[in-house]
């Protein structure tokens, strides 16, 4: 169908959700009133995001996974959306497993290409506990706590994804306690949850962690926000090819946020999803004043992080349109073994990036806001 779920966390706590289909924005038969899924989540867990919403991937149902307690009752929220109406409101039960009784204020969903499971996981406030679920499609398998106390409640520190043909699915999430702070499990159908080991350790607590997993091969890439002081913050960057972490050739790391020691989300990647074997990295440039762009291609043939000359954003002198240059240091600058560097029509500092694949093509809409809330696409 041509249709959009959009959901928003207002500022008094509620979490408005509405359907775009046939040119119009409506609520949807059997919504609730004003299309406000819960009004008890609170102004105080309003700077997070205690929702998300994803599609079956074979069936075409939408679904809404949200919080609706603003103390926390090891209950999250979800309804399904058939193309003309909303299922009643159930519950994902995860109390037998769940520590501390807290919100959860960060929630993650994404689902698998190749059937109707959806994997969805989420950070509780206060005890950091974090917890996942896989959706097959009727019923909530697999509930489990994932990690205890370890994370960071002030900004995503996880994200879920699926490889592109096995079915198995990935979570990697970040880990405050020390060395190594980044950590990984994978899901296998029939089976559940595995710890998983190798990861490249950024060397420092987490705050960000985006991950995307190719849709015709089973590679998935990670994008990893750590806090080197009280006032940066470095990317570092990985990749898992099916069974293990890639030794490709690693391009260090960057500075991304000279200012505000990773408050917002300034990167995010995702695949071309006609071919599958590129993934584009986008990240704001915090060595200078943290108003340029940076970007770059992970290339599977080529086992290469690349910059591509494309004759407007990215110049290389090495070759015309569509040279590939080795990227080795993400701190280098463009046309020196360095990511690609672009401007946005931006008044003010990158804040937060995303990065949006059109499905039927190698499209990839980058949609970027400053630090005055102005959102421009490219």
């Amino acid at each position: 169908r041509d249709e959009y779920i959009m959901g928003r966390l207002e500022l008094n706590g509620h979490v408005d959700v509405q359907v775009f289909s046939g040119g119009s924005w409506i609520n949807g038969t059997n919504a609730p009133t004003n299309g406000n899924f819960t009004t008890g989540l609170g102004t105080t867990n309003d700077i997070a995001r205690g929702f998300d919403v994803a599609y079956e991937n074979e069936s075409g149902e939408g679904m809404v996974v949200y919080e609706s307690s603003s103390s926390g009752d090891g209950l999250l929220k979800y309804r399904t959306w058939d193309g003309d109406s909303w299922s009643s409101e159930d519950s994902i039960d995860y109390s037998a497993v769940d520590e501390g009784n807290a919100v959860a204020v960060w929630v993650e969903c994404e689902a698998d290409p190749g059937s109707n499971y959806i994997m969805c996981a989420w950070r509780e406030a206060t005890n950091l506990g974090l917890y996942a679920a896989v959706w097959d499609g009727t019923q909530w398998l697999n509930i489990a706590q994932i990690a205890s106390e370890n994370g960071t409640a002030a900004r995503q520190d996880f994200d879920v994804a699926w490889e592109g043909t096995s079915g198995d699915g990935m979570i990697v999430f970040g880990d405050a306690t020390g060395a190594p702070f980044i950590d990984a499990w994978t899901y296998t159908k029939g089976s559940g949850w595995a710890d998983t080991s190798s990861m490249t350790d950024p060397g420092a607590a987490v705050q960000w962690v985006r991950i995307a997993g190719s849709p015709i091969n089973d590679y998935i890439v990670v994008m990893i926000g750590d806090t080197l002081s009280t006032t940066s913050a470095d990317l570092n960057v990985d990749m898992w090819n099916g069974s293990n972490w890639t030794t490709a050739n690693q391009p260090g790391t960057m500075d991304i946020d000279i200012n505000n020691n990773g408050y917002a989300q300034g990167f995010d990647v995702a695949w071309e999803q006609a071919t599958g074997d590129r993934a584009l990295f986008v990240f704001r440039d915090g060595t200078t004043s943290e108003t340029l762009i940076r970007y770059m291609v992970y290339d599977i043939s080529a086992n290469q992080f690349q910059a591509i000359e494309d004759g407007t954003h990215c110049a290389l002198t090495e070759g015309a349109a569509g040279y590939a240059e080795t990227i080795t240091n993400l701190s280098a600058v463009e046309d020196s073994a360095g990511p690609c560097t672009a401007t946005f029509a931006l008044a003010d500092s990158f804040s937060g990036i995303d990065l949006n694949p059109d499905p039927g093509s190698n499209k990839i809409m980058v949609l970027a806001e400053d630090l005055t809330a102005d959102l421009v696409p490219e």
